[in-house]
């Protein structure tokens, strides 16, 4: 859905996390405006095949310039990071310089939630989708995994790890120009990242 069109000489970064696409968690693209902090589109399926989605992803991001497009590549991200690189999307993310999409584990994880509560505490963030601010409204601490956010019994927080992303690396987001290389390559968190200690 679009909820802001493209304004020339903004700067957009978009983040995706990917679901199996079988009605459980949802697939789920978004677009923000880095200036603004508005998220002006986004993609949100839970039925969509991956590849399918990959291919919806890159006709919304194409509105808007193509994007730096940040990819978590745990699961089945890999196969929407291959399809993009194969539909010739010019902005995919990599964490390195070899190695496409973003990567959550123990050492970024607290870099993804740390910047997304973050925006929402300082109120630098702007949601138009109801859903996402329910799923967002949503999120627990889970004290089994010592206080670990994540989406409580029966609900989702695929919306909240795509937006988080995207912050995350907003600092790779461009306004218009494809890189010679991949532009979040020597990309890495500030230290201010940390400061809420999240695991």
């Amino acid at each position: 859905k679009t909820w802001q069109r493209y304004v020339p000489g903004r700067r957009y970064i978009a983040g995706t996390d990917v679901s199996h696409g079988v009605g459980l968690d949802k697939s789920v693209t978004v677009v923000v405006d880095v200036q603004s902090g508005l998220v002006v589109a986004d993609v949100v399926s839970r039925v969509t095949d991956v590849l399918q989605f990959a291919v919806d992803s890159v006709q919304l991001l194409r509105e808007y310039e193509s994007p730096m497009w940040v990819i978590e590549d745990n699961d089945w991200g890999r196969r929407v990071i291959d399809r993009a690189q194969a539909l010739n999307y010019p902005r995919v993310y990599f964490r390195t310089a070899h190695d496409p999409g973003w990567r959550t584990n123990d050492y970024t994880r607290p870099i993804l939630w740390g910047t997304l509560l973050d925006a929402l505490f300082k109120r630098t963030i702007v949601l138009p989708n109801i859903e996402a601010v329910e799923e967002l409204a949503g999120l627990i601490r889970n004290p089994d995994k010592h206080g670990r956010i994540e989406a409580a019994a029966g609900s989702t927080d695929d919306y909240a790890t795509a937006l988080g992303i995207a912050l995350a690396c907003k600092d790779s987001a461009s306004a218009g120009e494809v890189p010679g290389q991949p532009g979040a390559a020597n990309w890495r968190p500030r230290p201010s990242m940390y400061k809420w200690g999240l695991h």
